[in-house]
């Protein structure tokens, strides 16, 4: 069996996709599943380019594990269908009318096989909840009795999009939260804490920085600290990724909280995958992530995991119905492997 992961963009070690992708090779190891990891470069013509390389090789994969970023998915699935090789998102998935309209007919492709993605706005809306109440029991609020908040965005990728959607439910509900700003920093570190040093110039005032991933939070937390300011106590600023660095930050407090869950999703997907190459009986369908929001009390239990690359003593194969007959998949997630 063999599986290709196209993704946005690997990175250096410790960033989310790297992680994502080391789990990944580890899982596909114990299954012997033969895994090419394949890098977008974080560019959208470089996931299509190396997507139809991949599809229209002399030697297809027989999967292809894929990460929807900025919609590449919908040029990729015919393309994929053409090949007959399956398709399965990860991280982004697709909605139904995306792939309907890919597939240039009545009905979306039988090659797609299904997505397991992260409810972004669940996650979204987890991080304002937890900086702003935070915020409101730190007496964090302006002259006017407002909590100010700045907003680091990534880029309009669905994601991004989803994660946005879930700040403003929560703005919605109380009134003394306020948008100060709104800044994109491209998910990255550096763009990130340029943006975070605009915002914090706009709106001195400032008590939360929301930041769509923990990259940019780590950079919002040295762009605070060159203004003088002490994050963890006269300002709050989390994020989305469960990342080594950022978890280091939030065991020490300066970062209030990290958000995450899916950096094992691949593996969950390469299961389905394994399982059903052998009973073709996978039915299409969106999965979601058990999300966790992980705040100093925990930060070093999950810390020490990640830092540790504990997912590499994990045995992923007892998640797989080919080997334990009574598992599930399903049953897998970032929790399940902590505990043991």
């Amino acid at each position: 069996m063999k599986v290709a992961f196209l993704t946005p963009h690997v990175g250096e070690p410790g960033s989310f996709y790297e992680i994502f992708s080391d789990c990944l090779r580890v899982a596909a190891r114990q299954l012997g599943v033969d895994l090419e990891v394949v890098d977008g470069d974080k560019r959208r013509e470089t996931m299509l380019t190396r997507g139809r390389e991949i599809l229209e090789g002399p030697v297809p994969p027989d999967y292809l594990l894929l990460v929807n970023y900025m919609k590449v998915g919908q040029e990729l699935l015919p393309v994929s269908a053409a090949a007959g090789v399956r398709t399965f998102f990860v991280v982004e998935g697709t909605g139904r009318d995306e792939r309907l309209a890919a597939s240039g007919a009545g009905e979306a492709s039988e090659e797609y096989l299904g997505e397991i993605v992260p409810d972004d706005t669940e996650a979204g809306r987890i991080l304002a909840d937890i900086l702003t109440s935070q915020a409101r029991q730190r007496g964090l609020v302006s002259g006017s009795g407002k909590i100010q908040v700045g907003l680091l965005a990534g880029e309009h990728t669905h994601a991004g999009n989803a994660r946005f959607r879930g700040w403003l439910e929560i703005k919605k509900r109380h009134e003394d939260i306020v948008q100060t700003g709104l800044q994109y920093g491209s998910w990255e570190e550096a763009a990130g804490r340029s943006a975070a040093a605009l915002l914090l110039q706009a709106a001195p005032e400032m008590a939360v920085i929301w930041c769509a991933n923990d990259a940019m939070a780590l950079g919002a937390l040295a762009a605070a600290t060159d203004a003088g300011r002490c994050p963890g106590q006269d300002i709050l600023i989390g994020g989305v990724d469960l990342m080594d660095r950022a978890l280091a930050e939030v065991a020490a407090g300066t970062l209030a909280v990290s958000i995450g869950g899916h950096l094992i999703d691949g593996v969950r997907a390469l299961i389905l995958l394994y399982d059903h190459h052998e009973t073709r009986d996978l039915e299409p369908a969106t999965r979601t992530t058990h999300l966790v929001a992980v705040e100093s009390d925990e930060a070093s239990r999950y810390l020490d995991f990640i830092k540790d690359r504990g997912w590499r003593e994990v045995d992923f194969t007892r998640f797989s119905r080919r080997s334990n007959p009574a598992a599930s998949a399903d049953d897998l997630s970032l929790e399940a492997i902590l505990t043991g």
